[in-house]
């Protein structure tokens, strides 16, 4: 039922999957690609590739977003949106 619910998304490199701030209203799952976690400062704390997940705290405790995440490469990703979140 969870994969039905899933939304494929496509974004190329230097775009901004979440920003910082924002209220949280998907999760991530990375199918392909590299994206990048990044600190208010613009550093980049980690990465994240193939088979990750991320966004997923947000949903669960309705807080905004801490860091904003950056594909680094073209990034094959699969969002998974709040309602169908609590709904699973």
């Amino acid at each position: 039922e969870v994969v039905s619910k899933l939304r494929f998304e496509v974004y190329q490199p230097g775009d901004y999957i979440i920003r910082e701030g924002t209220m949280g209203t998907k999760m991530y799952f990375i199918q392909e690609g590299i994206v990048d976690i990044v600190t208010t400062d613009g550093e980049v704390a980690t990465s994240l590739s193939d088979g990750s997940y991320f966004g997923e705290i947000c949903l669960l405790t309705n807080a905004r977003r801490v860091a904003s995440v950056r594909a680094e490469t073209y990034a094959c990703l699969y969002s998974l949106a709040v309602e169908h979140f609590n709904s699973v």
